[in-house]
């Protein structure tokens, strides 16, 4: 399995491509 931080962060690019930046906070 992928390392936490490398999977949290393809599952926020994922989200981030459907618009969904505000799951993780980003501004």
């Amino acid at each position: 399995m992928l390392p936490q931080e490398e999977a949290l962060d393809i599952l926020v690019e994922f989200l981030h491509v459907h618009g969904y930046t505000k799951v993780k906070g980003i501004p």
